[in-house]
């Protein structure tokens, strides 16, 4: 029995590792590499005539533009989705679930949309890159929809269903993380992307307010529904909530030193309420995300020690029956040893046989 075990994991593992890269790992690579050349090349050097991003940011100031520092967020999400890049190319990853039906397709739409924003973006197309940056939101939704979906499948069917052998930080931190932060990231990038393009248009102060206004609500909306609203199968998304928490703590930031442009449309009055504001809900956000691990632990916790008392109580109930049958039998007259020495064990066990 012990040699066909050994068989049967050996197929395993075989079959594991002869597993063949597949049109959806070829793309995710080759897509990551288009994605950050164009991406930096039009955003930070002004490739083919390109303005960066940086000078347009000067151009269109907004109520709801962070600080220069938070940009500094795609370094993290470049970083990690080239990790995953790297390593869905590896056997122990290509052929994962989280890969193969969570990420799908779906990167390739995410860059191929990032780099088409770049070029709208960079050529002064404000209203087109909206679209484009609209449908990278989209494709990320996408991702992290079908990962969570996986993984609440997985946790209802006790991981019967699963192909993965990842412990759940290594699932996480390579093939989740990557998508949940950028992800998070663009909640707030739509935001400043749909502000920049009423800045275009000349809109109205009172409309500026109002679309900073209105973007804080999302932003909140959307921190408290990957909060608290997820389901524990699947897990609440921290990161999401983190990034957004991030993206308003730096647009409090900006507006502590306005620009010259805002501070001509907007009294100061107006500026702090809205900086208040924005500050206000990042650590509203930040105090959900501690209350929802805490809770988390505090559930996890529980459960594991009604797990312990069911199953001593279960050990009581069967000593006792055990106990009972053995006394009706004595009084019945009936040997220890009756009843095809079914007893002898537990005899033993109390010091009746010798």
């Amino acid at each position: 029995m012990s040699s066909e075990k050994e068989e049967g994991h050996k197929s395993v593992a075989t079959e594991t590792l002869s597993v063949p890269l597949n049109r959806k790992n070829y793309l995710n690579f080759v897509f990551y590499i288009l994605n950050l050349y164009f991406t930096y090349g039009l955003g930070s050097y002004g490739w083919f005539g390109a303005q960066t991003n940086g000078e347009l940011s000067a151009i269109y100031q907004t109520l709801v533009t962070p600080k220069d520092v938070a940009f500094a967020i795609w370094g993290i999400i470049f970083l990690f989705q080239g990790i995953f890049a790297c390593v869905q190319l590896l056997p122990r990853f290509r052929d994962t679930d989280m890969v193969q039906d969570g990420v799908s397709y779906y990167y390739v739409c995410v860059s191929t949309f990032q780099i088409a924003w770049s070029f709208a973006f960079g050529y002064n197309m404000i209203g087109i890159a909206l679209v484009f940056i609209v449908l990278i939101w989209l494709s990320l939704a996408s991702i992290v929809y079908s990962q969570y979906y996986i993984k609440s499948n997985n946790h209802k069917d006790n991981n019967n269903n699963s192909n993965s052998t990842l412990s759940p930080m290594t699932e996480f931190w390579l093939l989740q993380f990557p998508f949940d932060i950028h992800c998070g990231w663009l909640v707030a990038a739509t935001a400043l992307n749909a502000s920049v393009m009423a800045v275009k248009m000349e809109v109205t102060p009172d409309t500026e307010i109002a679309m900073s206004l209105l973007s804080l609500c999302v932003l909140y909306m959307v921190s408290f529904w990957v909060t608290f609203a997820l389901s524990d199968a699947g897990g609440p998304n921290i990161t999401i909530a983190l990034s957004i928490s991030w993206a308003a703590n730096w647009i409090h930031n900006q507006l502590l030193t306005p620009k010259n442009a805002l501070a001509a449309r907007f009294d100061e009055n107006t500026i702090v309420g809205i900086r208040n504001a924005y500050k206000i809900v990042s650590i509203i956000v930040l105090a959900q995300v501690m209350l929802r691990v805490v809770y988390g632990c505090l559930k996890k916790s529980c459960f594991r020690n009604k797990d312990t008392t069911n199953t001593d109580a279960m050990k009581y109930a069967l000593e006792l029956t055990l106990d009972n049958e053995y006394g009706e039998n004595e009084m019945d007259g009936l040997s220890p040893l009756s009843n095809n020495g079914k007893r002898n064990s537990r005899d033993e066990e109390k010091g009746l046989i010798h």
